[in-house]
């Protein structure tokens, strides 16, 4: 077999490797739509098979008094401002509203995409319920009210709402957020990284009751008590909020404290049950909510469709999925993850149960930590730590909690070279000052550690094209006697030190540092809005496609200038290998473009200086019988 045909092989099973490799774990490019929600708090059983489904989710007080502009209090009613994040707590269920972190921009790629989507939810939502007698059976109407109703009508109509309507207007007041957020690209209050399916839903620290399959605290008083605190060093925000409960004539205190410290994004949660009546009772087994999904709607860049897993670290092995499951187990820590945020839970307590929760679809998903409570006797009080991450991962600070923490940023199957290559190319950054430039340093060593190998690369390719004349001479000589030829051809390339695999190995060996630096460019926060030039985020594929372009255009010019051995229509072939990447380059991340272009150019300027040394050129080339060729 020809050696560029070799070549030709390698570079396909390349491409093979990379869409396997793509299709198995990155989810597809996708735009989240939010859809009606119809979920209960679950109880599941061991196999997690099934999980109750009910209105309960859409659970905001039915009582006639209950105004929007109560609502709207409850749901920014507590702020808690740090210099690291900004978090807002519902009072009326203990969970968090909000939490937007002001160094991380929102991640809206395309406001038409978004614009589009809007379009096609409404139409299926027309589809739904056209002619059941909501008043919301065309789908110019379900557009009016999308575009045009007011936040306190639709609040009204949500809250007279029952069966079918309920989840409707809350679905448009979804669109309605999700619409004023594509009105406001450059937001300059930080991403949002709770959810737009915590709205009139659940939300994250609340707490849930498994036996009565809903918040059984959400109606009651919770007193609010908040300070500031300074100590060993340390500094934040501390606080607590009360409730209580009447079960069987016994009085149940719950309290959720919430101790947060200045320049971390981590934060602590306290939970407390005191049961002060005189008798056992059976409270059921509590939970704490994480989720719906993180963060306000999934973002659009490359390899994203929600970009959400439940990942999970027990007895030191890390769990990545994405489909609904119960674990009875105590893990380190759980955490439900987005391409480059994260919410962990460090539970400071044996917990007995997590339940790992998909929601409308899998396109988003929820995580219930169990906290053991069941049965509390007389005077019992019973006390639950956690230590909470919302935020970026970011290596430096998950190491902060913990460097098994870290784990949770995924540097794929070539993580043994992925780290220090991500380790060198921060350094390279903080000498540059710019992801790109450091970029470009890193493909410079990164070619100068191959060199030899590259060079190597050549000189065999130059070899076997000196050489194929012997080579189809032997061929026809003895087309005859495979037995024979075949001993010929590999005496002619041993006297002559050739190699038909020599054009292509270097080029395998390459590969795990391709797919090193793939992984950490599309999965390095780093990456995330980072400029170079032109381009505005190197974690996101190029807008104007110059850079894929100047990419295939390097490999023609590589293509041309390569030793070449194969007959015109082989060469045809080759020559649609440049199309092929340029097509899969597209909407790759800029950055990875940026680093395969600048490899392209540096492995032109080497084959430029080598041809040069024309050294090699005038050796003879020999038969296996001893004769010789000028070549």
């Amino acid at each position: 077999m020809k050696t560029e045909l070799r070549l030709f092989l390698a570079i396909l099973i390349s491409i093979l490797i990379l869409v396997v490799y793509q299709t198995k774990f990155a989810p597809k490019t996708k735009i989240q739509q939010v859809k009606p929600q119809e979920s209960s708090i679950p109880v599941a059983t061991k196999s997690a098979e099934k999980i109750e489904k009910g209105d309960a989710e859409f659970k905001a007080q039915d009582k006639e008094s209950f105004s929007y502009q109560q609502w709207l209090k409850e749901n920014t009613g507590i702020i808690l401002d740090t210099n690291m994040y900004t978090m807002q707590i519902n009072s009326a269920v203990a969970g968090i509203t909000s939490l937007r972190i002001p160094d991380y921009k929102e991640h809206f790629y395309v406001r038409k995409q978004f614009e589009n989507n809007l379009l096609k939810l409404s139409f299926k939502e027309y589809e739904k319920l056209k002619g059941t007698g909501t008043g919301v059976d065309s789908i110019a109407r379900f557009q009016d009210m999308v575009e045009n109703i007011s936040d306190e009508e639709l609040f009204s109509l949500f809250q007279a709402a029952h069966g079918k309507e309920k989840p409707l207007y809350a679905d448009i007041y979804r669109l309605k957020e999700i619409d004023k957020r594509v009105q406001t690209p450059e937001d300059n209050q930080g991403v949002e990284l709770v959810s737009v399916n915590s709205t009139f839903g659940y939300k994250p620290l609340e707490l849930l009751n498994e036996k009565k399959k809903q918040n059984i605290y959400q109606n009651e008083s919770w007193t609010i008590k908040e300070k500031e605190y300074s100590e060993n060093g340390t500094s934040g925000i501390i606080l607590e909020m009360t409730n209580e409960i009447s079960i069987d004539e016994n009085i149940i205190e719950v309290a959720q404290k919430i101790r947060t410290y200045d320049k971390q994004y981590y934060f602590d949660v306290e939970t407390e049950f005191t049961n002060h009546g005189e008798t056992e009772i059976e409270l059921g087994e509590q939970f704490i909510n994480i989720g719906p999904g993180i963060g306000f709607i999934a973002e659009s860049g490359y390899r994203s469709k929600t970009n959400e897993s439940f990942v999970y670290l027990a007895e030191k092995k890390v769990q990545r999925f994405n489909e609904q499951r119960e674990v009875n187990a105590s893990p380190d820590w759980v955490a439900l993850e987005s391409q480059y945020f994260a919410c962990i839970v460090i539970p400071q307590f044996k917990t007995k149960k997590i339940l790992f929760i998909t929601r409308d679809e899998e396109k988003y998903k929820q995580i219930l930590v169990g906290l053991n409570t069941f049965v509390m006797n007389a005077r019992e009080q019973k006390i639950f730590k956690a230590r909470l991450f919302i935020g970026p991962k970011k290596l430096d600070e998950l190491k902060k909690l913990d460097n098994q923490v870290a784990r949770i940023i995924d540097f794929g199957m070539f993580a043994m070279i992925s780290k220090p290559l991500f380790d060198l190319l921060n350094v390279f950054y903080k000498i540059t000052r710019n992801y790109g430039l450091a970029i470009l340093v890193l493909t410079v060593l990164i070619k100068l550690i191959f060199y030899p190998l590259n060079k190597n690369q050549i000189k065999s390719m130059e070899r076997m094209k000196k050489i194929q004349p012997v080579l189809d001479e032997i061929k026809a000589k003895y087309k005859n006697d495979p037995k024979k030829m075949n001993t010929e051809y590999w005496a002619a390339m041993k006297k002559n030190k050739a190699n038909p695999l020599g054009g292509c190995l270097p080029l395998v060996i390459q590969i795990p540092v391709f797919f090193a630096l793939y992984n950490i460019l599309i999965n390095a926060i780093e990456m995330r809005h980072a400029t170079f030039l032109y381009i505005h985020d190197l974690s996101s594929a190029d807008p104007y496609y110059i850079s894929p372009i100047l990419m295939g255009i390097t490999m023609v010019l590589q293509q041309k200038m390569t030793p070449s051995t194969v007959d015109p229509a082989q060469q045809k072939m080759m020559m649609m290998m440049p199309i092929v990447f340029t097509v899969i380059f597209l909407n790759m991340p800029s950055g990875l473009v940026i680093y395969w272009l600048a490899s392209n150019v540096l492995g032109i300027a080497q084959q430029v200086l080598m041809t040069r040394k024309k050294g090699d050129s005038t050796k003879k080339v020999k038969k296996a019988g001893g004769k010789k060729w000028n070549r």
